[in-house]
């Protein structure tokens, strides 16, 4: 590994991959280049000292690794009890005003 990136100085990480991976056969079943898997590999062995990797040309462009962090959400504190009491009020008087309206209609 260390002979195919040196006779390739020029090459992205990428590109040493998918062609170590073709110098190599490694292959997925269905025939496609593990070029990650290899990618991955060269990444360890690069930071473990055993070879040299070049430097990385390009950054990730993943919108979720560079966004903002969130604010935290505002949460009510309200107890619920007190809602439930003012549900209920609203209920109530809606009720007694629906009860009052039916005992003057005629009918």
């Amino acid at each position: 590994m260390r002979a195919f990136i040196a006779g390739h100085p020029g090459m992205s990480r990428r590109r040493l991959s998918e062609n170590l991976c073709e110098a190599w056969q490694w292959k997925q079943g269905n025939g496609a280049l593990c070029s990650l898997l290899c990618r991955g590999l060269m990444l360890m062995l690069h930071r473990a000292g055993e070879i040299e990797l070049p430097p990385v040309r390009q950054i990730s462009l993943n919108p979720f690794v560079r966004r903002a962090r969130p604010q935290p959400a505002l949460i009510d504190r309200t107890p619920v009890n007190s809602i439930i009491t003012w549900v209920m009020q609203i209920v109530r008087e809606i009720f007694h005003a629906v009860v009052a309206k039916a005992e003057k209609e005629p009918g």
